[in-house]
């Protein structure tokens, strides 16, 4: 689908007579545009195209007729293909080269002759004098192309094309400087013979009337070059990105224990990132995705109404729109072409030869035949062209120690690409390469932009501003529109106005091209761009004529446009939307990118005046747009308003000035996101105290309203106590509640915030805060000026009223790599010294708590446990996060030992040991009363029914882990030997590694245990006949004390029973001794009974299994 605005206006035209050409081509010097004309009479006339009239500046002769001309503003020099009839009728072709063209002479002047590469320029001529550089040949040339920034001259003879570089030399005896040009070695085939070819840097198009192919020359010795990528592009950033989003990066990395712990100063320096994403639940609304989903949605949905002034011409094959570049009922006249190849014929097989040039298909196209379509039968290729793309920036660093391939220029570093456009009778395929595209584009035209022409084409020119064809019903012009070439490797960097992507989607894939300019022209056989003309030459019978058309700048196309927009403000929303956005698109393309076509042209666009007058303009077009869609009356406009306020920098204050309450429906969900993204400050201050937000806001939505509470910190500093008013009086539900537990806060009411937030749902805080993760946390400044974050209020309340959610959230927030272990552990640090009296207990417990929460995730998620229980001894393997664990293990243990020294005021008796970090690994052996000195000697049943206090056992699970380090462990030692708390017996029993220290231990204190504690540690014969013997030992030592003598005797006998029943009466047998049977035998005996009896029983509860199982009830 085309729409028809004609506003697209020409400068001036001016017309001429001229003689017949056999060739033309127009070239830009020294700023001024020139149109040559190469005549039957072996001569070429120069005229200008600056002025009212055309005025012929000189002539120069040629040695033959010219077939083709072009010239290269690379060396300015002229190239023909010209052609010759000798006596025998046949017809002889030749490449020829003119320097100093321009200066004034006619036809009869002199003619230095040479050829390529082999005569170097006379010693007596004059450097100014005329001159002809012939290219040996070795067949006939066909076609002739020449790259503009590198001067390369491409030859094609029938189907094979050889490459001629543009040297500068230096003439050995006069030193005087003088252009030749040097035959590569090699040369490229094709699978059909061409009869256009175009070649830009590194980019060749070749094309005949069927066939189309677009390829690119690499040589991997120059890949780096790559590397280099194009320059910093400082106005190819997306400003949008750059307002809402900023990079922090945590440069401080502690790289020993000790910074973890005693330099808080330098940790402090690892920058929090409070601005991380961690939650895909967001707690307001998310304009940046919202923008482009709505309006996608609803342009779908809705089409654009139709009026007067717009009109939509359909594709020739297709009875559907192509809006979107591609639509599903298109028959397409072209197809892809896998079968077009092209062949470097190399003369050298070395594999680091600085010229193996590899090829990289970039499009291959052929006409589609189909008999059944009449319309197909005739189509063929018309024209095409293949224009590079530099970036509009002054930064053009020239790296000449770097060693660049011959086919790139300069330039490269700011070179964007190449757009090509190939046309059939009547449409004509748009598509853009990057400068590092590497994949083909195949047969899917949503990589391309297709515009239907309103007559069959002939000629086309694309320049800065436009698209020009000529058809058979003249002139027409249309908007560019850059396709988004996603098959392209570079897509991340290099394709165009990758910039502004989402500027891009809603401009490209959603509006049609439009023929902005039709001016009728009879007789026209050539359209002819050169830098500020575009050239028409027609003829009449015997008589030529020229137009010369003085293009307009970005500038006056943006005021023709925008003229024609307001005219159409009121009388219809839609044309004056579309208009604006056509206008918006001129601008932005027009202060990033320019097509090449002199360098005194780039030069004269690149400067800093010329820059900085297309960025206002631009930023105006924006906020135009931005005023519009703010005022709209549709929904899905006003989100809209959002992004181009942002791309035209105006401030908030700014926009509130601009606008009218009650004209501007928009206004809210801009104002929502300000106050979103706003700080504290200057600004701030300026918008509150100059409007009334509050009176703004309350005409939104109460569900947003509350969103936008939640999500706005200046909302809430600088409205707080008008949005308790207004929240008071509102229905409950957990957002309101929540906004007002911050609105408690930040006003001080720290009573009222504890009492609400016991009424809110875990879920809800837990989903709010993780989204909202910086409510937690206040930046301070050091005394050294470091950046410090510490708990917020709110954060304080939450660790008061709720310390098992706060601990999940923090333990969350390190999991999901928003902050470290490490920083948060120096949070705490540096946070327990400002708490005294209770609220320093509380910040203990939810330290505490934190540590046991994150850690048991830690381990019970994540694989390879033993690898990282070996961190703990394994100093080689310690990392960053493997230091900040072990500094956490060591946090909880002088946690526990601090309680512990504490008097005995409350127990809470632990359920299910699991729930403890490292629960399950604690033996039930440390359940045992005796261990505690609570009545070794008694063993009674209420002694049995004991219950532990909670910070032991959970010490105990941290020893037994296993994951203590040695030096925390030595720690805990000296810690026992100067202090006397509960449960030190099991603590010194679980720091020895050494079993018979443990067994003395137990020996001195508590020797009732010995046999609990031998079965936990003892699975060897060899070990139990150690232990019987260590027994035997004590009662052999003790006959006379007849307690001892009875404790060793008890224990002697219940040891005795349990082997027998772990092993057997023969196993008992074995570990006791030859010499020590006898004396032993009433205990073997016992164990003999006993394990009968259990045998007995053992038999009798079997039977009775199998009597219930086979009784038919």
């Amino acid at each position: 689908m085309v729409r028809v605005i004609p506003v697209y206006n020409f400068l001036s035209q001016n017309t001429d007579q001229i003689d017949e050409p056999t060739a033309t081509c127009t070239v830009n010097v020294l700023g001024q545009d020139m149109l040559l004309l190469a005549l039957t009479s072996h001569c070429i006339k120069v005229h200008s195209l600056n002025g009212n009239q055309s005025k012929l500046l000189t002539i120069f002769p040629t040695v033959d007729m010219v077939k083709q001309l072009l010239h290269c503003d690379k060396g300015n020099y002229v190239a023909t293909l010209e052609q010759k009839i000798d006596r025998d009728g046949l017809i002889n072709n030749f490449v020829r080269i003119y320097v100093n063209w321009e200066i004034c002479g006619n036809q009869n002047q002199a003619m230095r002759a040479r050829i390529a590469g082999r005569v170097t320029p006379s010693l007596n001529r004059n450097q100014n004098s005329l001159e002809m550089i012939e290219l040996p040949l070795n067949n006939q040339p066909t076609q002739i192309a020449a790259c503009q920034t590198t001067g390369n001259l491409l030859v094609v003879m029938s189907n094979e094309a050889v490459i001629h570089e543009l040297k500068v030399e230096t003439h050995q005896l006069s030193k005087h400087k003088f252009i030749d040009f040097d035959i590569r070695p090699w040369s490229l085939k094709f699978t059909f013979q061409p009869n256009n070819i175009e070649i830009t840097e590194e980019f060749i198009s070749i094309r005949n009337s069927t066939n189309f192919m677009l390829f690119k020359l690499t040589n991997c010795i120059y890949d780096d070059v790559n590397s280099i990528g194009p320059i910093d592009r400082v106005n190819c950033i997306n400003n949008y990105q750059n307002i809402k989003f900023t990079n922090r990066n945590n440069n401080s990395k502690n790289n020993s224990r000790e910074d973890l712990i005693n330099d808080t100063n330098k940790s402090s320096k690892s920058i929090v990132d409070f601005t991380k994403l961690i939650s895909n639940k967001a707690s307001y609304i998310d304009w940046d995705q919202m923008v482009f989903d709505e309006y996608v949605q609803t342009q779908k949905n809705d089409s654009i109404q139709s009026n007067n002034f717009s009109i939509t011409l359909p594709s020739i094959n297709s009875h559907e729109s192509s809006q979107n570049h591609h639509s599903q009922g298109h028959t397409p006249s072209i197809i892809y072409a896998p079968e077009l190849a092209v062949t470097v014929i190399t003369k050298s097989n070395e594999d680091n030869w600085p010229e193996n040039f590899t090829i990289e298909y970039l499009l291959r196209l052929k006409i589609a035949t189909n008999e059944s379509s009449p319309d197909l039968m005739f189509e063929h290729f018309t024209c095409g062209i293949l224009k590079p793309c530099y970036y509009r920036t002054t930064k053009n660093t020239n790296n000449k120690t770097k060693k660049l391939s011959l086919l790139r220029s300069k330039k490269y570093n700011v070179f964007n690409g190449v757009t090509c456009l190939i046309c059939t009778n009547q449409e004509g395929y748009l598509y853009h390469f990057s400068s590092k595209s590497t994949k083909e584009i195949s047969d899917d035209f949503k990589y391309c932009t297709i515009y239907p022409f309103t007559c069959p084409v002939s000629h086309v020119a694309l320049e800065n501003t436009a698209l020009h064809a000529l058809t058979e019903a003249g002139l027409e012009s249309y908007t560019l529109k850059i396709p988004d070439n996603s098959s392209s490797s570079s897509k991340k960097n290099d394709v165009l106005f990758n910039i502004e992507k989402f500027d891009d989607k809603l401009n490209d894939e959603l509006e049609p091209v439009s023929l902005i300019g039709l001016r009728p022209f009879l007789g026209v056989r050539k359209l002819l761009h050169a830098s500020k003309h575009l050239v028409l030459l027609a003829s009449n019978n015997d008589q030529w004529t020229c137009y010369s058309l003085s293009l307009p700048n970005p500038e006056d196309v943006y005021n023709d446009i925008l003229n024609a927009a307001n005219n159409h403000k009121e009388s219809s929303r839609k044309t004056y939307e579309y208009l604006l956005r056509e206008a918006c698109t001129v601008l932005k393309m027009a202060k990033d990118i320019i097509y090449y076509s002199s360098d005194i042209d780039y030069s004269s666009n690149i400067n800093t005046t010329s820059r900085q007058h297309i960025d206002i303009l631009y930023k105006q077009s924006c906020a135009l747009l931005a005023d519009y869609y703010i005022s709209s009356e549709y929904q899905k406009h006003w989100n809209l308003c959002i992004y181009y306020y942002k791309i035209a920098d105006l401030d908030a204050k700014t926009v509130l000035k601009r606008q009218n309450n009650n004209k501007s429906p928009g206004l809210i969900s801009y104002l929502s996101d300000v106050l979103v993204n706003l700080k504290s400050g200057p600004e701030a201050d300026a918008i509150f105290q100059q409007h009334n937000i509050i009176d703004i806001l309350t005409n939104s939505d109460t569900d947003d309203l509350l969103k936008l509470i939640l999500a706005s910190p200046v909302l809430r500093e600088y409205a707080t106590e008008k949005l308790i008013n207004l929240l008071i009086n509102i229905e409950k539900n957990d957002s309101c509640l929540f906004s007002l537990v911050l609105l408690y806060t930040q006003a001080d009411k720290q009573y009222q915030a504890e009492k609400l937030i016991e009424t809110i749902s875990n879920t809800f805080i837990i989903d709010s805060t993780l989204t909202n993760w910086s409510w937690l946390f206040d930046v301070t400044n050091s005394n050294r000026g470091n950046v410090v974050p510490t708990f917020s209020e709110y954060a304080g309340i939450l660790m008061k009223k709720k310390m098992n959610i706060f601990a999940e959230i923090l333990g969350e927030l390190v999991d999901r790599h928003a902050i470290t272990l490490n920083q948060m552990i120096q949070i705490f640090l540096a946070y327990l010294p400002s708490r005294v009296g209770r609220d320093g207990k509380i910040a203990g417990m939810a330290l505490q708590l934190f540590l046991e929460t994150y850690l048991q995730h830690y381990y019970d998620n994540y694989p390879n446990k033993n690898h990282k229980k070996s961190l703990a001894h394994d100093e080689s393997q310690i990392n960053d996060e493997g230091l900040a664990i072990r500094e956490g293990f060591k946090l909880l243990v002088r946690s526990y030992l601090s309680e512990l020294t504490q008097s005995h005021q409350q127990i809470h008796q632990v359920d299910n040991d699991k729930k403890i970090l490292f629960g399950n690994l604690r033996s039930n052996f440390f359940d045992l009363p005796q261990l505690y000195g609570i009545n070794c000697n008694n063993d009674n049943e209420e002694n049995k029914n004991i219950i532990i206090r909670p910070s032991i056992v959970k010490l105990q699970a941290l020893l037994a882990s296993g994951h203590l380090s040695n030096e925390c462990i030595q720690e805990i030692e000296q810690f026992l030997d100067n202090q006397n708390i509960d449960g030190s017996l099991s603590f010194k029993i679980l720091c020895c590694k050494n079993t018979k220290i443990a067994m003395q231990l137990l020996t001195d204190n508590c020797p009732k245990l010995l046999l609990e504690y031998a079965k936990i540690k003892y699975t060897k014969e060899s070990e139990w006949k150690q232990f019987v013997q260590f027994l035997i030992n004590k009662m052999n030592k003790n006959p006379n004390d007849s307690d001892i003598y009875f404790i060793y005797d008890e224990l002697l006998k219940d040891t005795a029973i349990y082997i027998a029943q772990i092993m057997s009466i023969r196993g008992l047998q074995r570990i006791l001794s030859n010499e020590s049977i006898p004396a032993l035998q009433k205990y073997i005996d016992i164990s003999s009974q006993v394990v009968h009896a259990d045998y007995i029983k053992t038999m009798i509860i079997g039977t009775g299994q199998h009597l219930l199982s086979t009784i038919n009830f």
